[in-house]
């Protein structure tokens, strides 16, 4: 699909039409979330997992085998990074509800009982060396993510509107490849991100879960 971006300079006129709704600040959408409340996209380990109304599954395919990528469109995140807050050892796959969180990056969410700081410029957490790594790196005790608004594609293309919307959260080290995708792959096409079908995947080379995007097809005229 990437040799596809490349070899087709005139874009398909479904897509066209979506460009013309682009504007600068589209794709620093992806580059620079949504309320919570949507079932959630989640991972433990290198696993896709869906949490709905309180229970979380893993996402398999017509096999029952686990699916190493998903197909989804983004709709729509949060040009602000979110920012999440957790008092002991984060365990990853964990449903612990953190200290302290921001959905927008300037302030506590209304639902943090006794936030840290009343803005999250000025608190301690969010101040770089105030946590050290396992590795002994220098990082935020407060971590950064994107939340975004996504569908899955077979859904998207099934039931258009009526499409299940899902709650993405793009973990920190995942925040530059989607920026690189943003920036490197879409933006100098002219692709509005809500215009393709994202594939979303876990980078083999490294140990953590780090989320690779790559483009899988263009969405259609219906979609």
């Amino acid at each position: 699909m990437t040799a596809l971006i490349k070899a087709n300079p005139q874009l398909p006129a479904a897509i066209a039409k979506l460009a013309a709704l682009a504007t600068p600040e589209t794709f620093n959408e992806l580059s620079g979330g949504v309320t919570s409340g949507f079932p959630i996209i989640s991972y433990k380990g290198k696993v896709w997992r869906i949490r709905k109304a309180g229970e979380e599954q893993m996402h398999l395919d017509d096999d029952g085998n686990a699916m190493p990528t998903i197909d989804v469109v983004l709709v729509q995140a949060n040009p602000m990074p979110s920012k999440i807050f957790y008092d002991k050892q984060y365990e990853e796959g964990s449903n612990d509800t953190p200290r302290c969180f921001s959905n927008d990056g300037v302030k506590p969410d209304p639902s943090v009982q006794n936030p840290i700081s009343a803005v999250c410029a000025n608190c301690p957490n969010n101040v770089w060396g105030s946590k050290i790594t396992p590795n002994g790196k220098k990082t935020r005790a407060c971590s950064d993510a994107r939340r975004m608004a996504v569908v899955f594609a077979n859904d998207l293309y099934e039931n258009g509107v009526n499409c299940q919307k899902f709650l993405l959260r793009v973990p920190p080290a995942s925040l530059n490849p989607l920026k690189d995708y943003a920036e490197k792959v879409l933006a100098p096409k002219g692709i509005p991100f809500f215009g393709i079908v994202t594939r979303i995947g876990f980078d083999p080379q490294v140990a953590h879960p780090q989320f690779t995007f790559k483009p899988a097809r263009f969405v259609n005229d219906e979609e």
